[in-house]
């Protein structure tokens, strides 16, 4: 910053006799001084505002890193739990195992500190649930699509295949889809409302339809399923089913096909 000259050399350039230039000098030096003060006060300003806009964008980098691959170290110790527990089982002698799958288009955003790939998807994703092990196994032989994960639920889905499920959705770069193929029974349709009520998105049944139930159901104890109609979502839907035919529905009973390509593959919206 430049010196500040003094008043008393200002006065000195003007005459003792004109008063009235002395205070004009004065007025202008103090102008002139107030000016470069701003100025120089702008510039450090701007400086420090630049500088705490870059720290913000790299502490924001950083903890968003460190989310990401605190979730991914979280998949990667379900999915190899999930390993661990598949490989003391067969399945009408065939060994299942999940891999992970890099998407090139995020490779950047992927990959852990060790540079290893961690989870990737291709779009768009859909899943699949399946309550049954035979139709699983049907589904994967005989229906396998590209862009459609098939979980296998075991019936009722455990907090196990929850919390899958809701790492699935998480890391999907575009919300998926969420089908479900079950019994058409009331346990189904209180399945699909678990799901719904777990994973607080829109489920879509599967070869659970009216039509599809009339052509393969049976007649059988439907038990009470009034309560469960009036819910709304997955749940009602396949509860007025049952209603509607008078018929029960083991999934067993029907032949796989793509998701999308069945007539009760119909979206819905949830609490419709």
């Amino acid at each position: 910053m430049p010196a500040v000259p003094l008043f008393d050399d200002v006065a000195g350039d003007v005459s003792d006799d004109d008063p009235m230039a002395t205070i004009d000098a004065v007025a202008a030096c103090v102008a002139g001084e107030d000016a470069n003060l701003r100025d120089n006060e702008i510039v450090r300003k701007e400086a420090e505002a630049a500088q705490a806009r870059l720290e913000a964008i790299q502490t924001f980098k950083e903890d968003f890193v460190s989310k990401m691959r605190g979730a991914f170290d979280v998949m990667d110790g379900l999915l190899g739990e999930l390993n661990r527990q598949l490989h003391k089982r067969s399945f009408h002698g065939l060994a299942y195992r999940f891999a992970r799958q890099e998407a090139p288009g995020y490779r950047d955003m992927t990959r852990s500190s060790s540079g290893r790939p961690i989870l990737g998807w291709r779009k768009p994703l859909l899943i699949l649930t399946v309550e049954n092990l035979t139709s699983f196994h049907r589904q994967v032989r005989e229906a396998r699509q590209a862009d459609v994960c098939v979980v296998y639920t075991g019936g009722f889905p455990s907090l196990t295949v929850i919390r899958v499920l809701r790492h699935l959705l998480r890391a999907a770069p575009t919300p998926p889809r969420l089908f479900h193929w079950g019994d058409v029974d009331a346990g189904g349709a209180r399945i699909a409302g678990h799901l719904e009520d777990s994973l607080g998105t829109a489920v879509v049944p599967h070869l659970m339809d009216a039509s599809t139930v009339r052509r393969f159901g049976r007649a059988g104890r439907a038990g009470d399923v009034r309560a469960l109609s009036r819910r709304p979502g997955a749940v009602g839907i396949i509860a007025r089913t049952i209603a509607e035919t008078g018929l029960l529905l083991e999934q067993e009973a029907v032949d796989p096909v793509p998701v999308g390509n069945a007539s009760g593959s119909v979206p819905h919206q949830r609490g419709g």
